[in-house]
């Protein structure tokens, strides 16, 4: 890591054993952060988030909303660390019925720790180690990182930007392992412990926690999805949504390059304002491209419960409907548990949708599937 970087660090340098150093975080809050050059970015995301909040509250169900969005979130923020598969091989990955794809298997693994925290938040578990790690080791479980300790704090020196695996010609390197769970402990302190005065230190906040972690980089493996999922977590906890709604992954992944560098310049030359100002419109565009899919689920949810009315009268066709928006793969067996009805009755079910142009057979699945293509193409989009 080049030390002559660091004209004004936020931390301090310490030299590493072999040669290099690592940077290591000063503990929150910044003393040097200068609100009044925030107040502009800071409230046009908290007005975006406003409403945000507001379209959400349209849908009678939030899950038609939030399922899709997960997906959304899952492939973006896999696709930051290398990991790509497409959303009609990720739902197959869901509903248990696709080709057994590592890559498809690590994302969805991504939506299965963030519903397991989003579950524990809901019941009041806080937002520290037991968390961190249980999420972690729902990441990690059963894919390619699982041999980078899932569940625990690295126990190597990490580095960031390093092709030839040297920490001297790293761009970054995190704290050595010896020293991670303290700057944990304080992390967790922050988070915890900090009151919110309100929803503006509360979105301010948000940035320098998902900073903090980034900078730690606590785990072998699984560091930035893990912090983008804070980030999630974190709005709801503090109550700036009422739902996990937040995903800001696809607009990072966007501008991936200048991400990165504000998370950097805050290290070498204590540039906050830059960094949170830079979150602060990711949450802007954020807001605005999830609420255009709130309207375009709701438009597409209406459709799907008119057309299957036009097919038959049984609630059973609309509870499958609703069902679409949550996986929008089907089997009949999954029908079958869905409704407690015969195989026979489930496959008249599928038959009727797929007549009302809703289902699609998607060919060499065992069992036979079935996908509801708008849907995935329009979370897709």
């Amino acid at each position: 890591m080049d030390g002559s970087a660091f004209t004004n660090p936020s931390g301090e340098l310490k030299p590493l054993v072999g040669g290099g150093h690592a940077f290591i975080p000063a503990p929150l809050p910044p003393t040097d952060l200068d609100m009044a050059r925030l107040a502009i970015p800071v409230s046009e995301a908290l007005q975006a988030l406003g409403e945000l909040k507001g379209a959400a509250r349209r849908l009678a169900n939030p899950w038609l909303l939030i399922q899709p969005m997960q997906r959304a979130e899952a492939l973006a923020t896999s696709a930051m660390e290398g990991t790509y598969t497409t959303m009609d091989q990720l739902v197959l990955e869901e509903a248990e019925v696709g080709i057994g794809s590592a890559d498809a298997r690590e994302v969805a693994n991504f939506i299965q720790a963030l519903d397991w925290a989003s579950a524990q938040v809901d019941a009041g578990m806080p937002i520290a180690h037991r968390l961190l790690c249980g999420a972690h080791e729902r990441l990690l479980r059963g894919v390619r990182g699982a041999n980078s300790r899932p569940g625990q704090y690295k126990r190597d020196q990490n580095m960031i930007g390093n092709p030839d695996r040297k920490v001297t010609t790293a761009r970054f390197v995190p704290p050595p392992p010896d020293i991670t769970p303290d700057l944990m402990a304080q992390l967790e302190r922050f988070i915890n412990e900090e009151e919110r005065q309100s929803a503006f230190q509360g979105l301010v906040d948000i940035a320098l926690v998902h900073y903090q972690f980034a900078t730690i980089h606590p785990f072998a493996d699984g560091n930035g999805r893990l912090g983008r999922m804070l980030i999630t977590l974190l709005a709801k906890k503090w109550g700036l949504l009422d739902h996990m709604l937040l995903y800001v992954s696809p607009e990072l992944e966007e501008r991936k390059e200048r991400y990165i560098d504000c998370l950097f310049a805050v290290s070498a030359r204590s540039a906050w304002e830059e960094w949170v100002a830079f979150f602060a419109e990711t949450v802007v565009r954020s807001s605005a491209r999830i609420i255009g899919t709130i309207d375009s689920l709701v438009a597409l949810h209406e459709d799907f419960r008119a057309r299957a009315a036009r097919v038959g009268r049984s609630s059973n066709l609309q509870k499958v409907v609703d069902e679409l928006f949550r996986i929008p793969v089907v089997t009949t067996p999954s029908v079958e548990v869905l409704l407690g009805v015969t195989y026979m009755a489930a496959r008249n079910v599928i038959e009727k949708l797929e007549r009302a142009e809703i289902l699609r057979p998607i060919p060499d699945t065992r069992p036979q599937a079935w996908k509801a293509p708008a849907i995935i193409d329009l979370v897709r989009r």
